[in-house]
């Protein structure tokens, strides 16, 4: 595997990285944590959660694309041996939620710094539980026309 991906030597039980998650959206008010899993793969997805932001309570959503991490993985890899593809599996999930964690410390060590609001931060991760999907998933449905000018 490419030292150039970050994480991707991560021993940390993914257990305790979304414990550490958890911990860090505790600290900045997150409500109603809920953990969604594969069924197939047993494997967590992703977690949602509430935030109060100006007034209202707002639905997040924090994935860990695990299959993609582990497809990038698989790509440095030219002769898997028996078990390569569980081991890298394994390798991807730790990956990819560790990534999550780093990713969203540093979030909120931008608000509290006053770097950014907090719905700034999470505005592409916004969670429509009527439609189930993000704000960036429904601006991606609509080819990003709410982000461009009209046409002339």
């Amino acid at each position: 595997m490419s030292a150039n991906i970050r994480n991707y030597t991560s021993a940390v039980p993914v257990s305790r990285t979304i414990s550490m998650i958890e911990e860090r959206l505790a600290e900045f008010g997150a409500t109603d944590i809920l953990k969604t899993y594969n069924p197939e793969t047993k494997r967590l997805t992703a977690l949602k959660f509430i935030l109060v932001m100006h007034g209202r309570k707002v639905p997040i959503l924090l994935p860990a694309k695990v299959d993609e991490c582990a497809k990038e993985m698989l790509t440095a890899i030219r002769r898997p041996r028996s078990g390569t593809i569980e081991k890298v599996q394994d390798q991807a999930e730790r990956t990819a939620w560790k990534l999550a964690f780093e990713w969203l410390d540093i979030q909120l060590v931008m608000v509290q710094l006053k770097q950014k609001d907090l719905l700034e931060v999470f505005l592409a991760d916004v969670w429509n539980p009527a439609t189930e999907q993000t704000h960036y998933e429904q601006l991606r449905t609509t080819q990003f026309k709410a982000l461009l000018p009209p046409a002339p």
